[in-house]
């Protein structure tokens, strides 16, 4: 009979090399490694043995394995758009300006929050008698000019813009001030996003920023003066007028103006060439432009005002009264600088009064008060 026998190891254990060389029962096998037998021929009437040696199966040594480490996952912070506002003098602005010159402001504005910004709009607050003169620079109203930067504005910059408005006249009442402050202010009011998202300021505290600057006056004084110490109906007076910027700043538009005092007419031809009067008579105005006078500068030449006396006086006039002022710019906002001279009529060369000399300058006016009674 032939046999086919198949053989199990237990858990833990393997087959032997079957017939390994000097081996026996023990530790070879009969056993295939497919665990079946060699076919094994039994005889009628005969038993016969087939055997399989087991070995432990050994245990692997493990092999250490780095211990994985988890990637951290990247937290993204949440949005906070905050742009803050910076204005200054541009550089190599004075602070000190006067009427008609130009100023320079700088605005800056900064990204402090972690979103980009674009589409900054910039408005401007012009104080009274700040112009816009900027092209760049929309005018909203008299007091308003509006910018818009496109941007995008990244998180941790910067950028800037200039502003140039010019100074007008800044005070309605009348002073003797040498300079008036003016505080100018912008302001962030909107903003949006890359994607043209509207944006709400996380702090709105810094959107707004100011500069101030110093509109300043120059100062002028005039002296009027004649060598005359009398006069007599029929003869002329000859005026002289010294007129002096004691400021630190250049008067511009400097124009000295007379008129015509009563009982007198105006003489062109022996008084100094530039006086332009809308008429000769008594009353009328006469002024002369003078154009420019530097800081702490007098007059290269006093100016002569020659005027002739009426040739026939009434029996009340008893004096001739002139009253000369210098203004620059028109002098808005100031008082003009003024200096006044009166003369005695005289009525024959005998017996001459003194001459009556009042001056008044440095903005300084010394009003005439007339005391009337009456006896019930």
């Amino acid at each position: 009979m032939h046999y086919l026998v198949e053989f199990v190891p237990p858990v833990g254990r393997s087959f032997t090399i079957k017939d390994a060389p000097g081996g026996d029962e023990s530790v070879d096998s009969d056993a295939n490694p497919n665990s079946y037998s060699d076919i094994v021929l039994v005889l009628p009437g005969q038993n016969s043995e087939v055997g399989a040696g087991l070995l432990p199966v050994p245990t692997a040594t493990p092999t250490e394995l780095p211990i994985p480490t988890a990637t951290p996952t990247e937290v993204e912070a949440p949005a906070n758009f905050d742009l803050a506002l910076h204005k200054t003098l541009a550089n190599g602005q004075t602070s000190l300006v006067q009427v008609g010159d130009n100023v320079r402001f700088t605005l800056e504005v900064v990204n402090l929050g972690n979103v980009p910004a674009a589409n900054i709009e910039l408005v401007d607050q012009l104080p009274t008698r700040l112009v816009l003169n900027d092209s760049n620079w929309d005018a909203l109203s008299s007091t308003k000019a509006d910018y818009v930067i496109p941007g995008p504005l990244a998180p941790g910059q910067a950028v800037s813009v200039d502003i140039v408005v010019a100074a007008g006249y800044v005070v309605t009442t009348r002073c003797s001030c040498v300079s008036v402050e003016l505080v100018n202010t912008a302001m962030i009011v909107s903003a949006e996003d890359v994607l043209g998202n509207f944006l709400e300021d996380s702090d709105p505290s810094n959107d707004e920023a100011e500069a101030a600057m110093q509109v300043g006056f120059p100062t002028m004084t005039i002296k009027l003066s004649t060598p005359s110490i009398n006069v007599l109906a029929g003869e002329q007076i000859v005026y002289s007028m010294i007129y002096t910027n004691t400021s630190e700043l250049a008067a511009r538009n400097v124009v000295v103006k007379e008129v015509v005092p009563l009982n007198t007419t105006f003489v062109t031809a022996t008084s100094s060439p530039g006086w332009v009067c809308t008429q000769i008579t008594a009353g009328s105005t006469c002024t002369y432009a003078a154009g420019t006078l530097a800081a702490q500068t007098v007059a290269s030449a006093p100016l002569r005002f020659v005027v002739a006396v009426n040739g026939t006086l009434a029996p009340t006039v008893v004096s001739i009264t002139n009253q000369a002022t210098v203004t620059f710019n028109g002098s808005i906002g100031q008082l003009p600088s003024l200096s006044l001279v009166t003369l005695p009529v005289v009525r024959s060369r005998a017996g001459n009064a003194l001459d009556v000399l009042v001056e008044l300058k440095n903005h300084v006016y010394l009003p005439m008060i007339q005391n009337t009674s009456t006896t019930p």
